[in-house]
């Protein structure tokens, strides 16, 4: 827990140092392993992105990574990231730390508001193996 507090310290700390404007997303998440619906509220800065992930019933998951634009096409944007989780189990006593990466692609609806639609896969420690799979997410972010 300790490395997580430090890493979103870090992550906060790169924030407030960047005069990034800043998305905030929110996303309907589904996580086909799991399945489970739950929700996503994110952060993105130009220098990182935190995001909390909650799962109904199974899990919580603490994220902090960097997402990058590969392509761009007039409104829509492909994007890939990766970032480091920290797990918190709902219904077991099983915690710990894993990683994420998937791709999105995102719909420029106006200059502030966007749509978005991505995939992701979960890899973590051998006691949250049973975790590991395959999410969709769906949803807008605005930027300030």
């Amino acid at each position: 827990m300790n490395k997580t507090i430090i890493a979103i310290a870090l992550a906060l700390a790169s924030f407030s140092a960047s005069a990034a404007e800043p998305n905030v997303s929110v996303g309907y998440v589904y996580d086909f392993k799991q399945s489970a619906p739950g929700i996503r509220i994110a952060l993105t800065t130009r220098t990182v992105d935190l995001a909390t992930t909650i799962v109904d019933n199974q899990y919580t998951r603490l994220s902090v990574g960097k997402t990058v634009e590969v392509f761009s096409m007039n409104k829509l944007t492909l994007n890939f990231g990766v970032q480091g989780v920290y797990q918190n189990t709902m219904y077991q006593v099983v915690n710990g730390y894993g990683a994420s990466f998937g791709a999105n692609v995102a719909y420029k609806y106006t200059d502030k508001l966007s749509v978005n639609i991505g995939i992701e896969q979960f890899v973590a420690q051998d006691r949250l193996s049973a975790f590991e799979g395959t999410s969709g997410i769906i949803g807008v972010s605005l930027k300030y």
